[in-house]
C-alpha cells in the first residue's frame, strides 16, 4: 500500500514539472501543436506522402 502511495507522489511531481516548465517557456520556443506529440507525426506522415504522391505524378507528365 505504501509503494502505491509513493509511485502516486512520483506521478505527480512529474506531471507539476513537466506542467511548470512548460508555462516557462516563452510561446516562440514552442512548435504549434499541429507539429508536436501524437498529431504532428500523423500530420508529418500525411505531408510526406502527398508530395511523394505529387513529385510522381509530375515525372509522368
Amino acid at each position: 500500500l505504501a509503494a502505491v502511495g509513493g509511485l502516486g507522489i512520483v506521478f505527480l511531481a512529474i506531471v507539476l514539472d513537466r506542467l511548470t516548465q512548460s508555462m516557462g517557456t516563452s510561446d516562440t520556443q514552442k512548435p504549434v501543436w499541429t507539429k508536436r506529440g501524437p498529431v504532428g507525426f500523423v500530420l508529418k506522415i500525411i505531408r510526406v506522402n502527398f508530395v511523394n504522391q505529387n513529385e510522381k505524378q509530375k515525372g509522368k507528365k
